[in-house]
């Protein structure tokens, strides 16, 4: 990869190398967090970070039942934290898990992933969604899928013991 990195690649995009390695880094992650199911898949479109959407209600929820049962709970509280400080800090949780739900959406909308590939399970499909992540990437910056660099990059990422070929790069 160093020689690629180093001699082959152009100019302009040796420039951006912090970017590309960034946009890989990413790209990685989310091939290996696939889901395993069209339906997953979906489920994933309307909700794009389930874990802060998940505390999100679950702060809620429980804020909902302490409210409910504050009366009962006032005579037996023995908490440094007043139960009207507790429901202010749930309040405030579930707040912040809204935003950060809406920040990964719109994270996401600026990367501009691609569709998980047709075949979830296959034991491919996180190379085929990294090397289309990456061909998208580098089509929307630099007007070229370049892959080349996404066939290396595709190499070291997943660490495998033989060259990736340009042409399957570029038939995905």
């Amino acid at each position: 990869m160093t020689g690629l990195w180093r001699d082959d690649m152009p100019r302009e995009l040796l420039a951006a190398a912090p970017r590309i390695v960034l946009h890989a880094i990413v790209a990685y992650g989310e091939a290996l967090r696939l889901p395993k199911t069209k339906a997953h898949a979906q489920f994933a479109k309307l909700v794009p970070d389930p874990e802060m959407a998940g505390l999100g209600v679950l702060a809620r929820q429980l804020h909902e039942e302490l409210s409910k049962a504050g009366d009962r709970l006032k005579p037996v509280w023995s908490s440094p934290l007043t139960l009207e400080e507790l429901l202010l800090a749930l309040a405030e949780l579930a707040g912040l898990s809204d935003h950060l739900a809406a920040q990964t959406a719109a994270i996401n909308g600026l990367v501009a992933l691609p569709e998980p590939p047709r075949k979830l399970r296959s034991a491919t499909a996180p190379n085929v969604y990294f090397s289309q992540a990456m061909k998208r990437f580098f089509e929307r910056n630099f007007a070229q899928p370049h892959a080349k660099i996404v066939a290396t990059l595709e190499q070291v990422a997943f660490d495998l013991p033989e060259a990736v070929d340009e042409s399957t790069v570029l038939k995905r």
